[in-house]
């Protein structure tokens, strides 16, 4: 969460307009993070979550390394025309 919360702060100082989705929900104990409370949890929220999908012109994932992890997001995320960033350690 937090590779995410600081790189959508970055983006957003260069002027773009950033969403930060969760493929699930993530531990409370997070919530302290500046930019918590606007993260899309993807099983929660499909729909809200999909119509942002459907409208990037750029999709970073970061800290994972296959696509599967992203588990319910996996099929969205493939059928997306946007292009994908993948950020892993």
């Amino acid at each position: 969460m937090g590779s995410s919360l600081g790189l959508a702060r970055f983006l957003r100082k260069l002027g773009h307009t950033v969403t930060v989705i969760s493929p699930t929900n993530y531990p409370d104990f997070l919530d302290w993070m500046p930019g918590c409370a606007d993260v899309i949890d993807y099983e929660e929220d499909k729909q809200r979550a999909d119509a942002v999908l459907e409208d990037v012109d750029w999709l970073f994932c970061l800290d994972f390394n296959a696509l599967y992890r992203t588990k319910t997001m996996e099929s969205k995320i493939a059928g997306i025309g946007a292009e994908k960033i993948l950020i892993d350690h």
